[in-house]
């Protein structure tokens, strides 16, 4: 009986990490692109903008130039 429980206890374990890393990975993507349009509504123009990051620093500048792939650092 001990036996049967651990593995279907198992089972499920595998299945719940594959499939939530799988979901989060989405709303990563998501959250992503609605920032890219954002950004691309904003356009390149003399605007000053203030960014706030996930740990609540905030930083302010000029949008110079839009890139589908760009790596700041």
């Amino acid at each position: 009986m001990l036996k049967k429980h651990t593995t279907l206890m198992l089972i499920g374990l595998i299945f719940n990490l594959a499939f939530s890393s799988f979901a989060f990975a989405q709303t990563q993507d998501r959250a992503a692109e609605k920032t890219k349009i954002r950004v691309a509504k904003l356009g390149t123009g003399g605007k000053v903008i203030e960014v706030k990051f996930k740990d609540n620093a905030k930083t302010k500048g000029y949008i110079t130039e839009i890139k589908d792939d760009f790596l700041y650092w």
